[in-house]
Order: structure tokens, then sequence, then C-alpha cells
């Protein structure tokens, strides 16, 4: 199971790190899976239309499998350090690492991105732990899958956002859970390019790698921030009002 897992809290440091035993376990299990159904249902198949159960189940259940193999050839261990005596945090794995100030964090909040948490993807939502910086990009806290669950997601990782947000002693009064859908990611070439450099380090086995999130389109709040917010792209002050429901903020302003 997928969880950040806190291995230093001081008043000066808090990390948390995600193992490499749950990509594992998760890729391992689905990739025997595949390779069971994939078999079977070529074997029971040929019987029926030949060569044609080898080219449609066979031949894509072994592309499956190759793919599952590099997936496992590729997890690490994922590491989230939050300094105040150098300001910065950081997140590493796989030998790579990205840094931003601490003073660009603006919200900790909740991911719930629906249709990729299933086995298959199926209808389960992923959750992830996520940090929204001064530019728009977001920093998910998950170890190349994320975590399962239902509502605002498992309760260690909402305790994780909590302690975070403690942490940072921001002005938000919550950690709120926003709606993510792939098609309101907004990529530009520099994420495309970071996407092809991500490609390239998966193909060479060389482990997955943190990255930063491209900014969002829009905000769609399951349940909104409340406090005295300071967002990215927004004039001002935003104090979300948690009783008047989810509130949408567009990169110019908000609405209600």
């Amino acid at each position: 199971m997928v969880r950040l897992v806190p291995i230093e809290d001081n008043a000066q440091r808090l990390v948390y790190r995600i193992g490499v035993a749950s990509m594992l376990c998760h890729l391992s299990v689905c990739t025997l899976m595949i390779a069971i159904i994939a078999c079977s249902l070529t074997l029971v198949l040929r019987h029926y239309i030949g060569i044609f159960a080898f080219i449609l189940i066979a031949l894509p259940g072994l592309l499956i499998v190759i793919c599952g193999f590099f997936g496992c050839a590729n997890a690490r261990s994922f590491l989230f350090a939050f300094d105040r005596s150098r300001g910065v945090f950081e997140a590493s794995a796989g030998g790579v690492s990205l840094a931003r100030p601490l003073s660009d964090i603006r919200l900790v909040h909740i991911e719930r991105e629906h249709g990729v948490g299933g086995l298959f993807g199926g209808e389960s939502p992923g959750f992830a732990v996520t940090l929204l910086f001064s530019d728009e990009r977001r920093c998910r806290l998950e170890g190349g899958i994320s975590m399962t669950g239902t509502g605002r997601g498992p309760q260690h990782m909402q305790a994780a956002a909590e302690r975070i947000r403690d942490f940072l002693a921001l002005p938000q009064t919550n950690v709120p859970v926003l709606n993510i859908a792939r098609r309101s990611k907004e990529e530009s070439p520099e994420e495309q390019a970071q996407a092809e450099g991500g490609l390239a380090r998966w193909l060479s086995c060389q482990g997955i790698a943190p990255r930063l999130e491209p900014p969002l389109r829009h905000y769609d709040w399951a349940e909104s921030p409340a406090g005295p917010v300071r967002l990215p792209g927004m004039n001002g002050l935003l104090a979300m009002r948690l009783s008047q429901g989810p509130v949408s903020a567009g990169r110019g302003g908000a609405n209600s």
C-alpha cells in the first residue's frame, strides 16, 4: 500500500518517504494478472479463431507484461523533505532531485484524480498530497502510483497533509480537496520536453524521477480552501467559504 511514512519530524526538518516496495508490489500484481488472463484467453480462443487469438490476445498481453517489467525496473524510493534551516523543499528519487524555496509554497491540498486508481484504471479515484507553488505548478507527493480510497482519501494521507500544513504555518485553516481531470492540465513545450525526458529515463531503466505538474486551466474544488489563502494568478487574498459549496477558480480570477 502506498503510504507517506514520516522518517524525520522536528522543529527544523520534516521528511516523508514512500518506499519502493509499494510500487513493486502494485506493478508485480498487475503484470501477473495480465499474464494469467492473456494466457488463459489465448489457450481457450485458439480453438475457435486460431492464429487470431495470438494476434489479438497474446501479443498485446506480452507487450503489457514487458511494460510491467520496465516499470518494476524503474521503481525507486521517494523522499520529500521540508527544511526550515535552509528554507527549501526538496523531492528526490533515483538520483534526481528538485528543490523549491519554502516561501514559494502557497497551499497544501489533496488532489483527487478520477479513473486512475483502480487495478486497470476503472472508476476508483487516485489521491495525492500536493503542494501548489507561486508559479501555479504543483508537486504531487507520490511515488509513481497514486493512493486509492474514497471521499477525501486515506486517513494516513490526510494526517500527513495536516502535519505539512502545520509545519509550514500556512494561513489556510483546512486541507482542501481538488478534483483533477487530465483535460484540465495545460502542457507547455517545457512540460512536453520534461515528459520526453522522463520517457527516455524509463526506457533506459534509470528510475522514475520527481517532477512538477503543469498549471491547471481551472480549479475545481470539491472542498474549498478556507482562510486568507493567496492563490497564484489571483489579485489579493482569496477568502474561500466552505458553506457556499465548491468553488472553481480560473487562472485570472475566482468564480463562486
